[in-house]
């Protein structure tokens, strides 16, 4: 797992340290299409992991008892594509919210008393109605991002679907992802921190050249992290599901 682990956080710093060095930090859209390489590789190490990651493991509760339904090295192809897919889609929903931020900042906005009279209980009510909609659909929607690790683990996409359709399972997944997000990602903010306080010119607030790669480097194996470490951790879920055994096993 060492030369992968090295291609992959290559792939990343070098796709990070052409982000930082043209300022591209708060263009999602861009990011992504300069990630695109290092997406495919992460994905086939990714979709590799997780092909063998239950094949000797002794727990009941975990182990892969069902027999692949298509050839390893297909599940694995199939999976990376769907990875880079998924990927793709996330920044593409990402990006959206601020364009549409940017675009509502350079209209004219209307006097606070107008704007005022304008808004009524009723505007209020439908938006905080919308917003919750909106955010229950995207708690249920949030399995479809992880059907890369039944693919790759020789499941059902379909199968999976049917098994999560429900919004507890669904609520159960976005769960799961934040148990691996919230640590990693306060890490992650910490040593990015310490890492601008370190390499950023005492007179002006911008970042050295050197600071831009260290903070590449830094910034490509937390996202590496972070994305291997949920996806081992979402089979180990699909497994239990899968076994019947998702009420019963402990987190420790």
């Amino acid at each position: 797992m060492i030369l992968p682990t090295i291609m992959v956080l290559f792939s990343k710093f070098t796709c990070f340290s052409i982000i930082l060095s043209f300022g591209l930090d708060e263009d999602f859209l861009k990011q992504g299409l300069i990630l695109l390489p290092s997406f495919f590789v992460e994905g086939w190490i990714i979709a590799q992991v997780l092909a063998m990651v239950l094949n000797y493991e002794a727990d009941k509760a975990y182990h892969r008892q069902a027999p692949s339904l298509r050839p390893e090295n297909i599940a694995v192809k199939g999976a990376m594509v769907l990875y880079v897919l998924i990927k793709l889609l996330s920044v593409a929903i990402l990006s959206a919210p601020f364009h549409m931020i940017a675009d509502k900042s350079a209209e004219t906005l209307p006097t606070p008393d107008i704007a005022q009279e304008e808004l009524s209980l009723m505007s209020e009510l439908g938006v905080y109605t919308t917003s919750f909609m909106i955010l229950c659909f995207a708690c249920w929607a949030f399995r479809f991002l992880w059907l890369y690790v039944p693919l790759a683990m020789g499941y059902s996409v379909r199968d999976f679907i049917k098994r999560t359709n429900s919004l507890t399972s669904a609520s159960y997944i976005l769960a799961l992802w934040m148990m691996f997000m919230i640590p990693i990602g306060l890490a992650m903010v910490l040593c990015m921190q310490l890492i601008f306080d370190a390499f950023s010119a005492s007179s002006e607030q911008e970042l050295s050249m050197l600071g831009k790669f260290v903070m590449a480097f830094f910034q490509g194996s937390f996202d590496y992290l972070m994305a291997l470490a949920s996806s081992v951790g979402m089979a180990y879920a699909i497994a239990s599901i899968y076994n019947k055994e998702d009420k019963k096993v402990s987190l420790w």
